[in-house]
């Protein structure tokens, strides 16, 4: 545990870093935490993509340019899975109930294919507000709060005021890693915050994740597996994973 904790706080320290100093080599970033260079290239492996930081050859830097280009950037990553998990996630979802979409490029598949019907939707992505708008019945309902620029949600106080008012049928969540030690993982705080607090309100949970996720651990657990009712994937999981959704009683999709 002393060591998992160390690794969140050192990925931490590497995010404030590279954020602030807009670049990185990894021999800088082994000196400011005091580890090896080959523990800095794990780090980064696991940080690239995350909070506009990508990894680039001796070390890392923050993506510089407009906003818009780093989202299509993510979105491109995995676009055929991602698509096709967005067409099964939205082919269970069922007139007039409350559906919670969560930020990211997974859920934006999930809203490309939302059917024009009856729902009442509420997401913290302005991204899918925007995608939603394509639909005529469904009712649009973008949660307050402050814009997290680098990743494109809201997030804050009267974010989760709001969420926590709401009683939500299905929450739709993304994660940014799974393992069997950490469970579903993101990579800031605000975001395990916002997603947590959808988790308590809805009454089932669906994990929309595509197979490059698994084995990858970031520094905050926002839900156990036991907490998930649906697993939605555009592959067959690796056996581990098919042992977890028995032991829990997830659908695995």
């Amino acid at each position: 545990m002393k060591s998992s904790n160390q690794k969140e706080q050192r990925i931490q320290q590497i995010i404030r870093y590279v954020t602030t100093h807009k670049e990185a080599t990894v021999e800088e970033l082994s000196t400011l935490c005091n580890v090896s260079a080959m523990t800095i290239h794990r780090d980064l492996s696991e940080i690239d993509g995350s909070e506009n930081i990508v990894k680039i050859r001796g070390g890392a830097r923050l993506v510089q340019g407009t906003m818009e280009h780093f989202f299509t950037d993510r979105t491109s990553e995995n676009a055929a899975q991602k698509d096709l998990i967005g067409e099964k996630t939205a082919a269970l979802l069922s007139p007039n109930t409350a559906v919670y979409l969560d930020a990211g490029t997974t859920t934006l598949a999930v809203a490309r294919h939302m059917p024009d019907i009856d729902i009442n939707l509420f997401t913290v992505a302005p991204t899918i507000a925007m995608e939603l708008l394509r639909t005529h019945k469904p009712s649009i309902n973008l949660c307050a709060g402050n814009l997290d620029r680098n990743n494109l949600m809201l997030t804050g106080y009267f974010t989760l005021a709001m969420i926590e008012q709401i009683n939500i049928d299905v929450a739709i969540l993304a994660t940014s890693g799974f393992s069997p030690e950490c469970g579903f993982t993101c990579a800031v705080e605000n975001q395990m915050a916002v997603k947590q607090a959808a988790i308590r309100r809805a009454k089932k949970v669906y994990m929309v994740m595509d197979s490059s996720k698994i084995g990858k651990d970031y520094p905050f657990t926002f839900a156990t597996p036991e907490e998930v009712d649906y697993l939605i994937m555009e592959s067959n999981p690796p056996e581990c994973l098919l042992e977890i959704a028995d032991k829990y009683g997830i659908t695995i999709l």
